[in-house]
């Protein structure tokens, strides 16, 4: 007998569509509706029998959840993912880097897929400070990009009016460096929207971020005195 898809189900293929990747128990943590962890585990079960999620198990023996091309179809986010993917890495290091960023009191909400933006980001932050609330795009930098596409992309960031600020994060410092020498020789624009960070655990599932290397502004800083 086929699954009926109720309000439940419904939010658990939207969230997970959020994130792309997400472990089970931070699904739970970050789902809509209060449920007792066994009832949502058997809805879970349920989803994955008739086909609409796949579970598989990542650092520590975690299970994640992704959405299946069937599961996709009925989310809003209708991207799915494919094991097999070159980028499988990267969306499963974004969504944790995201997740543990999303603890930070002065952000508000955070999320990986977005919806009618005209440049999707790796993920988005909304925060808030001093009163004034701020969209902050996040970019997943793993490896060395060219420095024409690197510059090409900035301009387009530059020139979006859906965020506020861009946070390009790198797990290698020689990376962060080639990218601070860019912003550098850019404009004074550039230099007060773009946030470099540096963290080599982003791969972890719990990191320290606070005192990651930052450089904003034209100046070597902290995450805390920037947000």
């Amino acid at each position: 007998m086929s699954l009926v898809l109720t309000g439940h189900y419904y939010d658990i293929l939207k969230e997970i569509g959020q994130w792309k990747i997400i472990a089970m128990k931070s699904l739970y943590k970050n789902s809509p509706r209060t449920i007792h962890y066994s009832i949502f585990s058997r809805k879970i079960k349920s989803l994955e029998n008739d086909g609409f999620i796949k579970s598989i198990y990542g650092p520590r023996k975690s299970k994640m959840l992704i959405l299946t091309e069937k599961g996709a179809s009925f989310s809003p986010y209708k991207e799915h993912i494919y094991l097999e993917s070159m980028s499988f890495n990267h969306d499963l290091i974004t969504t944790n880097f995201i997740l543990n960023l999303k603890k930070y009191p002065s952000f508000t909400s955070a999320q990986v897929q977005s919806i009618e933006v005209d440049l999707e980001p790796d993920g988005i932050i909304y925060g808030e400070k001093k009163g004034k609330e701020y969209s902050l795009a996040v970019e997943i930098e793993l490896t060395q990009k060219s420095k024409r596409r690197v510059i090409d992309k900035l301009c387009r960031y530059k020139d979006c009016p859906d965020y506020t600020y861009l946070l390009y994060v790198f797990n290698k410092e020689s990376v962060f460096k080639c990218y601070r020498e860019i912003l550098i020789n850019s404009s004074k624009e550039l230099s007060r929207k773009v946030i470099l960070l540096l963290n080599e655990n982003i791969d972890r599932p719990k990191f320290e971020y606070l005192n990651s290397k930052c450089f904003f502004k034209s100046k070597m800083t902290t995450f805390e005195e920037i947000f």
